[in-house]
């Protein structure tokens, strides 16, 4: 294990220069998840491995996906402690998201001449977590009024019972308040429905409101993730001045670790060099 040091807290509980490393090999084991979770999905459209297309339809694919990018929101919630500045921060990630938007763009313009598409995306993870930081850097002061016993539960709960509003069929077109326990309509419990006419208006989408032609390979509105990364930032309250916190402090792999803290760059690269290596897995099976 790699040893640096933590952050040590004031008398005021801010916390000053360093690292908790337990969150750094977290977000680098999540992250090697979310590549893997993409890998899997450019060899089912790019290469046409049915056995992976067929696999990525199940509920385990399902939970696969979920749990990386639910666990990385969470933990970015987390790491708004740790920021010098939020606004900043925001700003910068949010940047990315652009610029990404951007690349798709072209990318989907030049695929969709030779057959390929579904790579635009618009509003993904960067876009969210850039504009949740950035709402963090406004609201801070009024997110810390509320107890932490509350707002990480309750963020939850929340996230929990509005994972539907975005979840969009052809036999009914707008998202519903409830549960959500799988990929198929049979496992979604709808308490509320929510009226079509949200999902009328184009331009709602970055809040959870996509139009019934809205499509993004990437999406992750504000509605429901907004709550699972305030969660994540109220349960750092919890457990920063506790035993567990203080046993995990240097707790990790270095190479992990190291992944952990450059999270956006593995993020920004790693599609294209998967679309890379699954051309030329395509190309060697017969499949291009």
């Amino acid at each position: 294990m790699k040893l640096t040091r933590f952050f040590q807290t004031s008398d005021a509980g801010k916390l000053q220069r360093g690292r908790y490393e337990l969150i750094d090999f977290l977000k680098g084991i999540m992250i090697i998840s979310v590549v893997l979770y993409h890998f899997a999905w450019d060899l089912a459209d790019i290469a046409g491995f049915k056995a992976v297309e067929n696999f990525l339809g199940t509920n385990i694919a399902w939970y696969w996906q979920q749990i990386s990018c639910g666990t990385f929101i969470f933990l970015s919630g987390v790491c708004c402690h740790f920021s010098r500045n939020n606004l900043k921060n925001g700003a910068r990630v949010l940047g990315f998201g652009i610029i990404i938007t951007i690349v798709t763009y072209i990318a989907e313009m030049v695929m969709h001449l030779v057959g390929f598409g579904g790579v635009f995306i618009w509003f993904g993870i960067l876009h969210f977590i850039g504009c949740a930081c950035l709402l963090m850097g406004l609201c801070q002061k009024a997110f810390d009024k509320v107890p932490a016993l509350v707002g990480a539960p309750l963020g939850l709960i929340l996230y929990l019972f509005t994972r539907g509003v975005y979840i969009l069929t052809k036999d009914i077109p707008g998202g519903y308040l409830g549960l959500t326990f799988g990929a198929h309509e049979a496992e979604r419990l709808r308490l509320i429905q929510l009226p079509h006419t949200l999902y009328a208006l184009s331009g709602m989408e970055w809040l959870g409101f996509p139009t019934a032609q809205f499509s993004s390979s990437d999406y992750f509105p504000l509605i429901p993730w907004i709550f699972l990364f305030l969660s994540g930032y109220y349960f750092w309250n919890l457990i920063k001045d506790t035993k567990f916190r203080k046993k995990t402090n240097h707790f990790g792999i270095g190479f992990i670790n190291k992944i952990g803290r450059n999270t956006i760059w593995v993020y920004l690269i790693h599609q294209p060099v998967l679309v890379v290596i699954t051309a030329i897995i395509a190309l060697a099976c017969g499949k291009l």
